[in-house]
């Protein structure tokens, strides 16, 4: 087996192949081009193992790689791992590739999980539609700004963004520039609507047939679109063997400093996936609303402030959500049930002897 390691780039790749003594076999600065890479794997011995590390569009070399027969196998490898394993204090690209080889030689590399290529391109939709939606909302706030500026009186309407209220932002006359910048804006608006909606329906084609995306659906604060990202962020639950461990990848857990027998609990860990623990952060504002257990436990911590009452519930939400995946159960909520405690007249005896003491 020979093991390659790719620094890959936009437009070029350094590659370094390396058999398993460590010597160094090939090495190449080659174009990012399927048929340039072909006949580079081509002219090796043997089969190959393949690393690269996760870096911005890494997925476009990983499709190249897997359509080459002559690579067996690729990994994907955490960049900030990598260099805490092997830091170096010249850093160029061959040494970048010469590293990379090396550690998957010595069996080193620290993988992060690479979903099938259908989940990935679902995911690509969904933070498409994420993305449009953010753009909506810088819109709406532009409209809010202008119309503050030009101070016009608004009509009473729930939604300003409603059919009604649009009715009326279309029939204002405003000063110039501001009928210009209210005309643009508002067809921003209706054009980004148009493409949420689009996006949503195709989300909702291709996950309708998927089991855990229904049995996500039943958890509370889990709609439509919530419930598709947590179901592809997570991917294949088996690859979670308990809940703490789902909850330290979605970064659901503080950081923690022990020392001297003394130990410490800060803010939340930042190296997580931060696309779950925004989605079931968002559902935790809507399950303690709509949820009476899930009420309960929001308050329950409510003293300590409403980020860390929230923070604690979407750790709840996920730990359910971790059992009803694996055992394949869609949520059951029982009724909360208060029991009466009443003490027979023997232990109010012992009771009150004891506080007599």
């Amino acid at each position: 087996m020979i093991y390659v390691g790719i620094d890959y780039h936009k437009k070029y790749s350094q590659v370094e192949a390396m058999d398993k003594e460590g010597k160094t076999l090939a090495r190449a600065k080659l174009l990012n081009d399927e048929q340039t890479l072909k006949r580079y794997f081509s002219s090796l011995p043997e089969p190959c193992e393949v690393v690269i590390e996760a870096c911005r569009n890494w997925q476009l070399m990983y499709d190249i790689l897997e359509e080459i027969d002559e690579v067996k196998k690729i990994h994907v490898a955490n960049p900030l791992k990598v260099k805490a394993i092997a830091a170096a204090k010249i850093k160029t690209d061959t040494i970048d590739a010469h590293t990379l080889s090396h550690l998957l030689r010595a069996n080193l590399i620290p993988c992060v999980y690479v979903p099938k290529k259908e989940t990935r391109n679902i995911k690509d939709i969904l933070r498409q539609r994420m993305f449009l939606v953010r753009m909506n909302t810088r819109i709406k706030n532009r409209i809010h700004a202008l119309i503050e500026k030009y101070r016009i009186s608004m009509p009473d309407v729930s939604d300003l963004f409603g059919k009604t209220g649009l009715s009326f932002l279309k029939k204002c006359n405003l000063p110039y520039p501001g009928n210009l910048l209210l005309k643009q804006d508002i067809e921003i608006l209706e054009a980004l609507n148009a493409l949420i909606k689009e996006t949503e329906k195709e989300v909702l084609n291709l996950l309708n047939e998927d089991e855990r995306y229904e049995i996500a659906r039943t958890l509370p604060g889990l709609g439509a679109i919530l419930a598709g990202v947590v179901i592809l962020e997570i991917d294949r639950i088996e690859r979670f063997p308990n809940a703490k461990k789902l909850l330290s990848y979605a970064g659901l857990v503080p950081t923690t400093y022990a020392s001297g027998g003394k130990c410490y609990h800060g803010h939340l860990i930042k190296q997580s996936n931060k696309w779950l623990r925004w989605a079931m952060v968002e559902a935790s504002w809507a399950a303690q609303r709509v949820s009476p257990y899930f009420q309960s436990c929001y308050r329950r911590y409510l003293h300590k402030g409403s980020n860390t009452a929230i923070c604690v519930l979407a750790r709840r939400l996920l730990e359910i959500l971790w059992s009803m995946l694996t055992y394949r159960r869609p949520y059951e909520e029982r009724p909360i049930v208060k029991i009466h405690y009443s003490p027979s007249p023997s232990q109010k005896n012992r009771l009150k002897a004891s506080c007599q003491v």
